[in-house]
């Protein structure tokens, strides 16, 4: 009976510690495995590990929404937990929306041509705007001292300073703004500074203790143009946005020509309606006018990283036959041999794996690289299939007029290059897969997995409902501060791959790939594990075209076995393993991948002569 007891209390405390836990994690999103953790624990209890059945339909179906009852009333204690679920993700919405708010006053702030500084009386750096964070690093009469603002001429800073703690002072009907000008070494540029007192009412509680808004005139500062609103000032095309966009950047009509991947005579047609419609003759005047018109009013400050080309070039969409709209980039040479390129679970249209380099344009590959449907931009597809991928991605490929091309799969993109390369033999003329497979392809690989991708396989696949509160829960934590996931991987995976992800350059890949992997939500993450864990397994003796995999034999996610055999049932399959390598090998292996595959394309080439 005491054994009995004990069990019940053990059982008790553990929920609590669960509970607790749940709410926890809802302002700290750090608390994420352990909270994962906690769930899978539940499911595995004695309780849940049985598939209960309404009918036909097991629990994780019910859970789901696809029976036609609940079982939930008969299991109290995962009731329990959706509820609680449930309350924290409200409650996280409220924090994140005020967050939100905030941030968006921040946004709006950014896009004004002036330098804006909140500090308290004494000077103390309370916020910026970004081009006054900017200023405050590279102006040589404004400077940040040990937090606190201060001017580089003695006695400008100490006028500075007389109307800080006036204004400071000021009463609510007094609050009149005061102004000086800077003495800079340049006679010719005159910054100004105004002070304004702050309404504390009207502050967020992230900035209370500021006192006086500084702004300040913005001299030889480099800007980037936001040219969003420039359809409506001058009734501009999308197509002759971007020639703008690149006009102003300084690129000429040739060089866009290329990056545009269209001819020179389209670039000057449209250049010629451009100066129509801005009223202009030539390219000088078409920069002026929209530097110093009205346009110069939608200048922000420039951050280097956000604006560099290799890392952001243009988004395009297409109308898939459904309505749907699909997104997707391209990189590498525009004329080059087509590749498309299959995203892995936390990929996206962002996905490349060459901060500095653009490997794919020395090979001479285009490389296209399309958001899956609930990923990036591309609309959600609930009844997604491998299948209906493969009618997804063809249909790019005729809107892009490609008849042949190759297809590379990375991880679980693997699936879908697999897919087409069955499907239609005729139009890919070769695969590459690289730590590509199912890792969880035999009770064996379930212990091999590491615990963090079991436990959300085993959730995703049973428990499918459970596992997207647990996800809504923190995505948003994790979307915040992506780099922590990333941290967290590199302390949990082998040596080789852990190096990897201490290198900044592929920290900052799979940041920029990870973000748009939850810009629509949860589900097409969730949707995509369960369907790598359910959906049936693909048939690789039905490969007819040549396939090379790419395979590191360290990789903890899929094992070295499951790699040759796969290669093993493909017919023309090669299996090239990577000495001292793991399940990121592509990181640093991608340019001998993106070369092999060239030389590879033009040997079949000669050979088909």
């Amino acid at each position: 009976m005491m054994i009995s007891e004990n069990k019940v209390a053990d059982a008790t405390e553990d929920d609590e510690r669960l509970i607790e836990l749940i709410y926890q994690a809802a302002s700290e999103p750090e608390l994420w495995p352990e909270l994962l953790k906690q769930l899978y624990l539940l499911t595995q209890r004695s309780q849940f590990a049985k598939t209960t059945r309404v009918g036909v339909y097991p629990l994780f179906d019910a859970l789901d929404g696809h029976a036609p009852s609940n079982p939930l009333e008969e299991n109290p204690k995962l009731k329990r937990v959706f509820r609680h679920l449930s309350l924290a993700i409200k409650i996280t919405k409220k924090l994140y929306a005020a967050e939100e708010s905030h941030q968006l006053l921040h946004s709006l702030l950014n896009r004004i041509p002036v330098g804006l500084i909140l500090i308290s009386e004494d000077g103390t750096i309370q916020s910026c705007n970004s081009l006054g964070s900017e200023m405050l690093t590279k102006s040589p009469y404004v400077t940040n001292n040990n937090n606190k603002l201060a001017l580089s001429d003695p006695h400008q800073n100490q006028k500075m300073m007389a109307l800080v703690k006036e204004l400071s002072r000021a009463r609510a009907f007094d609050m009149q703004s005061r102004g000086m000008l800077i003495k800079t070494p340049n006679s010719q540029l005159r910054p100004m500074m105004v002070l304004t007192p702050l309404n504390m009412h009207a502050l967020s509680v992230y900035e209370k203790q500021a006192k006086v808004a500084v702004f300040l005139s913005s001299t030889n500062f480099e800007n980037a143009l936001e040219i969003s609103a420039l359809a409506d000032i001058y009734q501009l095309t999308p197509k002759e946005l971007r020639i703008v966009e690149h006009i102003v950047r300084g690129i000429s009509p040739p060089n866009i020509a290329k990056t545009l991947h269209v001819s020179y005579n389209t670039v000057r047609t449209q250049l010629k309606s451009i100066y129509q419609k801005v009223d202009v003759n030539k390219q000088s005047e078409l920069v002026n006018r929209i530097l110093t018109g009205p346009a110069s009013m939608l200048f922000q400050s420039h951050r280097s990283d956000e604006h560099n080309d290799q890392l952001s070039p243009l988004d395009q969409n297409i109308t898939l036959d459904d309505g749907r709209n699909l997104c997707y980039r391209e990189r590498g040479q525009a004329h080059g041999e087509p590749v498309l390129l299959c995203h892995s679970i936390l990929g996206s249209r962002m996905e490349c794996f060459d901060l500095h380099n653009d490997w794919a344009k020395r090979a001479g590959v285009r490389l296209i690289i399309p958001d899956r449907p609930g990923y990036g931009y591309s609309d959600p597809n609930p009844g997604l299939s491998y299948k209906q991928w493969y009618e997804d991605a063809l249909q790019l490929m005729d809107k892009l007029k490609i008849k042949r091309f190759s297809v590379i799969g990375y991880a679980v993109g693997g699936n879908y290059a697999c897919e087409l390369a069955v499907k239609d033999p005729e139009r890919v003329k070769q695969m590459v897969l690289i730590s590509a497979g199912s890792p969880l392809a035999t009770p064996d690989d379930y212990h091999k997995a590491t615990p963090l991708f079991m436990m959300q396989a085993q959730l995703a696949k049973h428990y499918p409902q459970l596992y997207r509160l647990f996800l809504v829960l923190i995505e948003r934590g994790l979307h915040n501060t992506p780099s922590y996931y990333i941290d967290l991987l590199a302390t949990r995976i082998n040596e080789y791959d852990h190096v990897l992800l201490q290198q900044s350059h592929v920290q900052r890949l799979m940041q920029l790939s990870c973000t748009e992997v939850g810009r629509q939500g949860v589900n097409a993450f969730v949707d995509e594990l369960r369907r790598y864990t359910q959906e049936e397994p693909i048939n690789f003796s039905k490969i007819k075209i040549p396939t090379l995999l790419w395979h590191g034999r360290k990789s903890s996610y899929v094992s070295l076995n499951t790699a040759e055999k796969i290669r093993s049932q493909i017919p023309m399959g090669e299996l090239n393993i990577v000495e001292n390598a793991g399940h990121l090998m592509i990181y640093q292996n991608w340019p001998d991948i993106i070369r092999d595959l060239k030389n590879r394309l033009e040997k079949n080439n000669q050979l088909e002569r």
